[in-house]
């Protein structure tokens, strides 16, 4: 709590988890979906909190671990990328659900241009913007693309490609 500068927990997730990914709404509502589970594996399982405890939200169409999630409008998130297994082996995903939070449901989207994980994003008020990453679909390389979700016609673009590839970055708004 910034105004007590204290820490406070919000209780026990129902699905223990690591490498997924969450987004906050209008609300205060915080979304987490994904991750790989107590077991390491991709999950698709959702939950949401409102500092009160966490429950169970509808499950992404498929699992994924080092995913981003991001907020598209005050009801509105997209998930985007990550891991899953395929054939016994973790591979990328192009999947890209968006998720309306007052009907608790899931949409598939693809991403253009294959598949990708571990890549930044940065959302605004028209879409947003995901940035390199890595793909893994039985060769492994480092991404340099850069792709647009326009969350107001519900398209994807792909836009000019990043100097250098780069995956487990971060992307920031400059003032």
């Amino acid at each position: 709590d910034p105004a007590t500068d204290t820490w406070a927990s919000y209780g026990t997730l129902g699905t223990a988890r690591y490498a997924h990914a969450m987004t906050s709404f209008a609300d205060g509502t915080i979304l987490l979906a994904g991750g790989l589970d107590a077991y390491g594996a991709p999950t698709a399982t959702a939950e949401a909190t409102t500092g009160t405890g966490y429950f169970p939200r509808a499950s992404m169409p498929g699992p994924a671990a080092g995913l981003t999630l991001d907020p598209l409008s005050a009801e509105w998130a997209i998930a985007a990328g990550g891991y899953r297994f395929v054939g016994g082996a973790l591979r990328t995903t192009a999947d890209a659900p968006v998720y309306f939070k007052a009907a608790d449901q899931w949409y598939a989207r693809t991403m253009p241009g294959g598949s990708r994980g571990w890549h930044a994003s940065l959302a605004t008020s028209t879409g947003v913007t995901f940035f390199g990453g890595e793909r893994n679909d039985g060769a492994y390389s480092v991404l340099s693309s850069v792709v647009r979700y326009n969350s107001g016609v519900d398209t994807f673009s792909t836009l000019t490609s990043l100097p250098v590839a780069r995956t487990k970055a971060g992307a920031a708004h400059l003032a």
